[in-house]
């Protein structure tokens, strides 16, 4: 009677043993991806940046706003609509040119040590390489982010899942993404 019923625990205590041994005799790697940090060169005074969109298509307007709800959603920083574009820190277009690119940011800033203050920015679409290359509205708002993510202060990433990698236009903001826009805020208020 006390065989059977001890039988059950020795038949684990077997299983467990065996997998033990197991795993000692060939021991498994497991490796974390690594995470390849999106570096960032500036920052603005203040968390709360406002735009100004400086078109008339709802459509492209629609973009721009779906691109400013990834940052938003981070906490970190608030991008913000402005009714003109005398009272945005940055002013967003889209462009017809025949140039290469889906987006463009210029920034101008006060060189500073650790990082530089950004004091104004312009940024763009370029709708003809976008109609061309048959972006969806989706993607564009992630053209879109990864133009606001260089507003904000953020270089190209390496890793290929973040809105920063150079040609990626299904990524959106990710948490490699908003650890850095923490990383460049963090001394902000």
């Amino acid at each position: 009677m006390l065989t059977q019923r001890l039988r059950p625990l020795m038949q684990l205590i077997s299983l467990l043993t065996a997998t033990v041994l197991l795993l000692w005799a060939f021991p498994l790697t497991v490796t974390a991806a690594a995470v390849i940090p999106t570096p960032h060169w500036g920052s603005w005074e203040t968390k709360t940046i406002t735009y100004h969109y400086a078109g008339s298509s709802t459509y492209y307007r629609k973009v721009w706003q779906n691109a400013a709800r990834q940052w938003n959603r981070t906490g970190t920083v608030r991008l913000k609509t402005a009714k003109t574009a005398r009272q945005a820190h940055v002013v967003v277009r889209v462009t017809t040119k025949q140039a290469g690119y889906t987006g463009l940011t210029h920034s101008r800033y006060h060189a500073q040590k650790p990082v530089h203050k950004i004091v104004g920015a312009k940024a763009s679409l370029n709708h003809k390489v976008l109609a061309k290359h048959r972006y969806t509205q989706k993607q564009r708002a992630n053209v879109a982010a990864h133009e606001f993510g260089h507003v904000l202060g953020l270089g190209h990433s390496k890793c290929k899942k973040s809105v920063m990698h150079a040609t990626n236009r299904y990524a959106v903001v990710n948490g490699q993404d908003r650890l850095a826009i923490k990383r460049a805020y963090r001394k902000r208020q």
